[in-house]
């Protein structure tokens, strides 16, 4: 919240505003987006902390951009790039490493 108080100076809030009274619908995929991409991950990740370690849960959470990468490309149709290899392939061997390391111990 903190980081979206501080944009405000960025943002050009007449435009906004108005936007928002000419399409209703701007409003409601706003507030859909703003559920889906806080309030239920804060809702179903924070229980989950309850029923799992923390190291599990911190290997979870680095998963989480490698997932949204992926979910942008087959549900959004986004174009994969050089870069999104990249990342994914990066986050991927860390996890593997990860995972070796506990499966040695």
């Amino acid at each position: 919240m903190a980081v979206t108080i501080s944009l405000i100076p960025f943002v050009k809030l007449p435009e906004v505003f108005s936007s928002l009274m000419t399409s209703p619908a701007l409003l409601g995929k706003g507030l859909a987006l703003g559920l889906v991409s806080t309030f239920f991950p804060f809702v179903s990740y924070t229980p989950g902390l309850r029923q799992m370690e923390a190291g599990k849960a911190s290997v979870l959470a680095f998963a989480e951009p490698m997932v949204a990468a992926v979910a942008g490309i087959v549900v959004f149709g986004e174009m994969l790039r050089v870069e999104n290899v990249l990342g994914i392939l990066l986050i991927f061997t860390a996890l593997v490493v990860l995972n070796s390391r506990k499966i040695k111990r």
